[in-house]
C-alpha cells in the first residue's frame, strides 16, 4: 500500500465530496429548559492513508457513560494509528481492522488519563482502497450506501444499502453469547420506546451495566457480560460505472445513533441523495442530515437529544 503522496492541490478530497458534521446533544436543566451536553462522539477523515494516494479512511465513535467523551477520542487516535502500522506492515487488512479494534480495549486499559472502566464508545470505520472497500463495526453506529438504480427516464432513483451490523443485546446470536457469560437481556418495549439492554442480573437491573449495545470499546468492568470489542467487518467491491445491472454506488453515509434514532436508511439516502443530485457539496448534505436529525429529537424527545454525527463521502472519492 505505498504510493506517492501527490501534492495537495492535486488531492480529490474536498468538502465538495466528502464532508463530516458533529452536533452536540441536549438534555433536560433545572428548569426544564433544554441545555447543552459534552458532545461525545467524534469523527476523522484520514486521507492519504498509509501515504497512499489510492486509500482513505473514515471513522465515527459514539461515547457513553461518564467518560464517554474521553474513551471515544483516545480509541480514535488508538485505531488509526494501529491499523496503519498494521496495513503499513503487510498485515491482511481485515485481520488488521479486527486486531485494531481488539487491542484498542488493551490500550485503553492501561491509558492513565482515560477511565473506560465504565464508559465506552461504538466504532465504526471504513477502509477504501481503490475500489475495494472494508466497512467494520462494533455497536450501533451505521454506514449505510446510497446506490443509484438503473435510468428508466424519470430522473435519478436511489436506494438504501446497509454496510454495517447495528449489535443489538436481543440479535439471538449476541444473546447467546451474553447468556453464556452468565448475565442476561432484558427484552425491549416500544411504548414508550426502549430498547433491549445487557444486565448481570435482569431481575436486578441496578447491577448494571444496562447497555442497549453488544459489542462496543472500553466499558471494561462490563466484559464479564459479554460486552466485547470485536468487529463486524464486511467486504465489498464498488461497482462504478461500467456494472451491466445499472446500479452503482452514488454516496456512502457514516453515522452515530443520533441520526439512526429517528431516521431510517431510506429516508437518510434520500436526504442526501437531493444534494448528490443536484451537484450540491458532500458538506452540505452532511449538514442538512445533521439538522433534520437535530428536528427529529425535538420533535419525539422534546428537551432531549442525543450527540449527532455523520460523514457523506460521494464515490467514487479517490483517484483511479
Amino acid at each position: 500500500m505505498s504510493e506517492k503522496v501527490p501534492d495537495a492541490a492535486s488531492l480529490p478530497f474536498s468538502s465538495d465530496v466528502v464532508a463530516s458534521f458533529s452536533c452536540h446533544g441536549i438534555e433536560p436543566g433545572k428548569d426544564g429548559t433544554g441545555q447543552s451536553k459534552v458532545n461525545q462522539d467524534c469523527a476523522c477523515i484520514c486521507y492519504p492513508f498509509c501515504s497512499d494516494a489510492r486509500c482513505a479512511l473514515f471513522c465515527v465513535f459514539d461515547g457513553h457513560g461518564r467518560h464517554g467523551e474521553a474513551v471515544s477520542s483516545a480509541a480514535m487516535d488508538f485505531i488509526v494509528a494501529d491499523l496503519e502500522e498494521r496495513l503499513l506492515a503487510d498485515q491482511p487488512i481485515p485481520e488488521a481492522i479486527e486486531a485494531a479494534y481488539v487491542n484498542c480495549n488493551l490500550h485503553l486499559r492501561d491509558a492513565p488519563d482515560v477511565n473506560a472502566r465504565w464508559s465506552g464508545c461504538c466504532a465504526l470505520s471504513l477502509l477504501l482502497h481503490d475500489r475495494r472497500l472494508w466497512c467494520a463495526g462494533a455497536g450501533d453506529c451505521r454506514a449505510v450506501l446510497g446506490m443509484l438504480l438503473p435510468d428508466e427516464g424519470d430522473g435519478p432513483l436511489l436506494e438504501a444499502e446497509r454496510l454495517s451490523r447495528d449489535h443489538k443485546p436481543d440479535d439471538p446470536d449476541e444473546r447467546v453469547r451474553i447468556e453464556a457469560c452468565g448475565a442476561g437481556v432484558r427484552p425491549g418495549c416500544d411504548d414508550p420506546f426502549e430498547p433491549a439492554r445487557v444486565y448481570r442480573d435482569v431481575a436486578a437491573p441496578r447491577k448494571g451495566p444496562g447497555l442497549a449495545m453488544s459489542r462496543c470499546l472500553g466499558d471494561l468492568a462490563d466484559s464479564g457480560c459479554g460486552i466485547v470489542p470485536t468487529p463486524t467487518i464486511a467486504y465489498r467491491e464498488l461497482v462504478g460505472e461500467g456494472d451491466e445491472s445499472g446500479r452503482r454506488e452514488a454516496f456512502v453515509v457514516l453515522a452515530s445513533d443520533g441520526v439512526w434514532e429517528h431516521i431510517g436508511d431510506e429516508e437518510a439516502v434520500e436526504l442526501v441523495s437531493k444534494f448528490w443530485t443536484a451537484g450540491k457539496p458532500a458538506q452540505l448534505a452532511a449538514t442538512n442530515l445533521i439538522a433534520h436529525a437535530a428536528l427529529r429529537w425535538r420533535y419525539e424527545e422534546g428537551n432531549y437529544r442525543d450527540d449527532i454525527t455523520a460523514i457523506v463521502a460521494y464515490l467514487p472519492c479517490l483517484p483511479n
